[in-house]
């Protein structure tokens, strides 16, 4: 904020004495005068909004991030390895503006791409904190629990003594909340696809990238499965109904008996009471102003929209993507040991086998995508993982230039974060910078 705050007050002393500045070219020129010790940072978040504040902003969360880690693993006080690291380097006193800069700094990402591969070939080790984000801010004794034998291809590599709880997370503190727990009347159904329970929230304060705006759940009563699909409109739930219904009958061989839905118009009358008679399925719906009694599903939508939210906050991506955020959280859910499936997770007791989560990632982490060889551009895009690819392998990733979600199996991850780089440390480089900021300058 103060190297802000110090060019600001330049461009406004240069524009007294007679020279005009655009926003374009004051923001091209702020960019240029960062030290080369950011070039990482500013490969991820520079963006066409050519908004300094913005990017600046950005460098303020990753401070507090930093400080709150060094709080958590008693380094206060103390340089970070980031921050150290960081200081090693020394700014430079100009830079190529355009294609120049770009080839100049993807020669160095080419650099760190090929470093970052060989610390990803060991997926399955990870810190406690990281597995927490990879299974979409899960309590911590659930991760311990699928460390010690819940799943396969999953290590601790920082196993505490005693459990932390959620307040060792800064996003689940401010994110989470505790309900009270709701008892069925029911018996649980004894096989998969005997009862299903269905629900619809929405609509939601902001559209997706897809422009949805509602979610629709499905949770099978035997296994805590969980399916979720967002939707543009309430009345496209019949339609998700139908294909969950083929695949999850097709894929098991079994038939639905019993659909346990609030009364909402879409799912207990219509073409969706229509489809149940014909297909035999029994409709219940609840008692009116009542919800509780739908508790499995409206508990599980709770839960999800904890971990939405955590890992929205966590991350620092936009609201927009809270459908990809509720697809990540739901394919978690179901690989994460479960209190009613006492200590199994919904994976297995479908399937007859663990979950392996060596693939898993934390959402929101940074990564780059290797783009085609016949492309005469950069070889890597930066981006950022927002999910699993559905059937065949590969990851879903955020491209902030493109603003779309691209699919990909060449994804090379920076989980644990590029050296955080902090404003003060761009400060000592201040009249370099200066030099930087008046080159190019035109009198109007």
């Amino acid at each position: 904020m103060a190297h802000r705050d110090a060019m600001v007050a330049l461009r406004s002393e240069l524009a007294g004495a007679g020279y005009s500045i655009s926003d374009q070219s004051f923001y091209e020129q702020f960019m240029d005068s960062l030290p080369r010790s950011m070039d990482m940072f500013v490969a991820l978040y520079d963006d066409v909004s050519a908004d300094v504040d913005a990017f600046c902003n950005k460098f303020t969360r990753y401070e507090m991030r930093i400080k709150l880690a060094d709080i958590r693993d008693g380094k206060e006080g103390e340089a970070s390895g980031s921050s150290m690291a960081l200081a090693s380097q020394q700014p430079s006193s100009s830079r190529s503006k355009g294609k120049g800069r770009k080839r100049d700094l993807s020669g160095r990402l080419e650099k760190v791409t090929t470093i970052a591969s060989a610390r990803g070939a060991e997926g399955e080790k990870a810190t406690l904190l990281t597995w927490h984000r990879r299974l979409g801010h899960s309590s911590f004794k659930t991760v311990v629990a699928s460390a010690k034998g819940g799943v396969i291809g999953m290590q601790i590599t920082d196993l505490p003594m005693k459990i932390p709880g959620l307040d060792a997370c800064a996003a689940c503190v401010a994110a989470r909340s505790v309900h009270l727990p709701h008892k069925e009347g029911r018996s649980r159904a004894s096989e998969y696809l005997e009862r299903v329970h269905i629900d619809i929230t929405g609509p939601m304060p902001v559209k997706s990238a897809g422009g949805r705006e509602y979610l629709y759940l499905v949770v099978d009563d035997y296994t805590r499965a969980v399916y979720v699909k967002p939707l543009k409109l309430k009345s496209e739930a019949v339609e998700a109904f139908k294909a969950f219904k083929a695949v999850a009958e097709n894929e098991s061989g079994k038939k639905m008996r019993e659909v346990m839905t609030d009364n909402a118009r879409e799912l207990s009358m219509g073409e969706m009471r229509n489809i149940c008679e014909r297909e035999g399925i029994k409709l219940h719906t609840t008692i009116p102003r009542h919800p509780a009694s739908n508790g499995v599903a409206g508990r599980t939508i709770g839960v999800l929209t904890g971990a939405v939210r955590a890992m929205l906050r966590d991350s620092g991506l936009s609201d927009m993507l809270w459908a990809e955020a509720f697809v990540t959280a739901a394919y978690v859910h179901n690989r994460t040991p479960t209190r009613v499936l006492k200590g199994l997770t919904p994976f297995e007791v479908r399937y007859g086998a663990k979950p392996d989560l060596a693939h898993l990632r934390a959402f929101g982490a940074p990564c780059s995508i290797v783009e085609p060889l016949e492309k005469p551009d950069d070889r890597a895009t930066m981006c950022f993982f927002v999910g699993y690819k559905c059937g065949g392998g590969g990851y879903r990733v955020w491209d902030p230039k493109g603003r779309d979600v691209v699919e990909s199996k060449d994804v090379v991850f920076y989980e644990d974060g590029l050296p955080p780089p902090t404003l003060s440390d761009a400060m000592h480089a201040l009249n370099v910078q200066y030099t930087c900021a008046l080159s190019g300058l035109h009198h109007p």
